[in-house]
């Protein structure tokens, strides 16, 4: 049976890449640094693959068609932002599994094998995925252009993921780029969550303590 060991929330302000004066450089650095602390807990519990989940701001999809949920099942996983590009091993039988069991689920799912994804993956492939050589499986949810899905269908694609993962072998970690809410719907155990936001951890609910000090001010 699968396994969430992990489940995190990240900035990913494209900001943090081109650093343009206008922003404060010691709140970019707590974002980044946090983000980094991720990557950590990555080698803490140790997943065989990594769902992330993220949003697409028309770097990817644009008026011609944008898909509302998608998942991206080649080879490997590629984003492209501010110069840097990023080609990662996809976890292709979890992939393909999730997509005929989404289908299955009533879910008419995007499938894309080369589709390059924008700065919202590049941000966690950059400072938390890094050059670990885990594995990944890419959900695109659609949260910039209308139609828009709604929290009711977010939680139903929410609870039919966790489903998968447990139907299942591996170890799982989810990286919800952006915060995306659909990531609270996977039903995860309180012992098992874990996340860093703008340089705070917190482990279950048992621990809380600053590892950075960040300002007060969000780029993302």
């Amino acid at each position: 049976m699968g396994q969430i060991v992990s489940a995190f929330a990240t900035v990913h302000a494209p900001q943090l890449f081109v650093r343009p004066p206008s922003e404060v450089p010691e709140q970019m650095d707590a974002d980044i640094a946090a983000m980094r602390l991720m990557g950590k807990d990555l080698d803490e519990t140790k997943p065989d693959v990594i769902i992330v989940i993220g949003s697409d701001h028309l770097e990817t999809f644009f008026l011609s068609a944008v898909p509302t949920f998608a998942v991206i099942a080649g080879d490997y996983s590629r984003a492209a932002f501010a110069g840097k590009d990023y080609k990662l091993k996809t976890h292709l039988p979890f992939a393909e599994d999730m997509l005929n069991k989404l289908v299955q689920a009533e879910f008419d799912i995007t499938y894309s094998q080369d589709a390059v994804m924008g700065h919202s993956f590049a941000a966690v492939y950059e400072w938390i995925i890094a050059d670990r050589t885990i594995p990944v499986v890419p959900i695109f949810i659609n949260t910039y252009l209308p139609p828009l899905p709604t929290p009711r269908r977010c939680e139903k694609l929410g609870k039919e993921i966790a489903k998968v993962i447990a139907s299942r072998p591996e170890r799982v970690a989810i990286i919800a780029s952006g915060g995306m809410s659909l990531s609270r719907h996977l039903e995860i155990p309180a012992t098992r969550l874990r996340f860093r936001l703008l340089g705070h951890r917190a482990t279950g609910a048992r621990e809380h303590r600053s590892s950075v000090e960040p300002e007060r001010r969000a780029v993302g």
